[in-house]
C-alpha cells in the first residue's frame, strides 16, 4: 500500500516510510529493522543510523543547493519517476490488471 498526499486533513505532518512484509519489516525515521531470530523478536537499530535528524538534514542540503551550487540528491527527475509510478497504480486500480511502464 502506498500513500501519498500533497494536504491531508490530519493532526501533523508525518514523513516516514514504513516497510512490512512476511519476514520482516522497517521504518525510516528511525531506521529500524523488526524480524525473528530463531524463535525471537528482534528490534533492530543499525549502527550506521546514528541520530541524526532527517529532515534537518534534507533541509540543509537544499540550502547547500540553492546557495552553494550543490548538486541536488533528488532531482526534479527522481519525483517525476515516483509520480509516473503513482499513476500507474491508479490507473492499474481502475482497470482492475498490470499496467506497463
Amino acid at each position: 500500500m502506498i500513500e501519498s498526499s500533497f494536504a491531508a486533513h490530519i493532526e501533523k505532518d508525518l514523513f516516514t516510510i514504513q516497510i512490512m512484509g512476511t519476514k520482516g519489516g522497517a521504518t525510516l525515521d528511525p531506521l529500524q529493522i523488526f524480524t525473528d531470530d530463531q524463535g525471537y523478536m528482534l528490534n533492530l537499530t543499525p549502527a550506521f543510523a546514528g541520530s541524526g535528524d532527517s529532515f534537518e538534514y534534507k533541509m540543509r542540503h537544499f540550502i547547500e543547493c540553492v546557495r552553494d551550487g550543490k548538486k541536488c540528491e533528488a532531482p526534479g527527475e527522481d519525483g517525476l519517476a515516483v509520480q509516473r509510478i503513482l499513476d500507474a497504480i491508479y490507473k492499474s486500480a481502475g482497470v482492475k490488471h498490470e499496467v506497463r511502464m
